[in-house]
């Protein structure tokens, strides 16, 4: 898998690049032979390197314009070797689908049946956003982190990238962590347990004494009893939270 990444701010990705830093070792050493940054500001428009203009029909902040954009789309995806229509697409903002760990499963598997098709393209926006046109023509996914909103979509595309790496064969140095993290298929969704580490007391608290008991059994049961409620206290918040957010949009729609 090849991944290129449209940015004004290439400098951002030094971090994933730098196995020191990111700790994304083994499949990361790789990467540095499949990762490409293309710089936006290198496709601008005149002397000044215009990138944005303001918005049709007014509104704050300055939109992407499409020029640059298919013009950096272009030469990324020749400098990767990768067909630009048959690569896999992807911008950051909000309106997008929330990404989850079952996304980033099901994007594994896709890699897993075309490892040497499978190519991502990623484009991080900046100010208002990226003109409509170029994302109906070009973008085949938007992804969003959230319902909050960032500078731009660098951080975005880190944690995008950082959340596949950390899942693909020789990355971590015990592949089965990843498989039973939270919100994994190896938990199926659910969440971890709160986890304790020596010593076994510490600020007149103790250990639960199950887990010090070494009955497996005990200690297996009461780690899935804990799961369960805690992963339903964590979606009965998420859809109490969700309801409330959606009433106060559709009042303030009608008004």
């Amino acid at each position: 898998m090849k991944i290129g990444v449209v940015s004004l701010f290439p400098g951002a990705f030094d971090y994933l690049l730098d196995s020191k830093k990111s700790g994304l070792v083994g499949e990361l050493l790789k990467l540095n032979d499949n990762f490409f940054i293309e710089d936006l500001r290198h496709y601008g428009l005149g002397r000044h390197q215009v990138v944005d203009s303001s918005p049709y029909g007014g509104g704050d902040g300055m939109i992407f314009r499409p020029e640059p954009l298919e013009e950096a789309f272009v030469s990324l995806s020749k400098k990767m070797g990768v067909d630009l229509d048959q690569s896999h697409k992807i911008y950051f903002t909000p309106v997008g689908t929330t990404w989850t760990q079952k996304s980033v499963e099901a994007l594994l598997s896709k890699h897993q049946k075309q490892p040497e098709s499978f190519n991502l393209i990623l484009l991080c926006g900046r100010y208002g956003g990226v003109d409509q046109r170029f994302i109906d023509q070009y973008i085949n996914e938007c992804i969003s982190l959230g319902r909050f909103i960032l500078n731009g979509g660098e951080l975005p595309a880190l944690s995008y990238l950082e959340s596949i790496l950390r899942v693909l064969p020789k990355t971590l140095g015990n592949q089965n962590s990843a498989l039973n993290d939270s919100f994994s298929s190896g938990l199926e969704g659910a969440l971890e347990p709160a986890s304790y580490s020596r010593p076994s007391e510490w600020s007149d608290e103790k250990v639960p004494e199950v887990l010090v008991s070494g009955d497996h059994k005990r200690i297996k049961e009461f780690k899935l009893n804990l799961s369960k409620k805690l992963t339903l206290n964590w979606y009965e918040n998420e859809i109490k939270t969700l309801k409330a957010e959606l009433a106060d949009v559709m009042n303030s729609i009608q008004k």
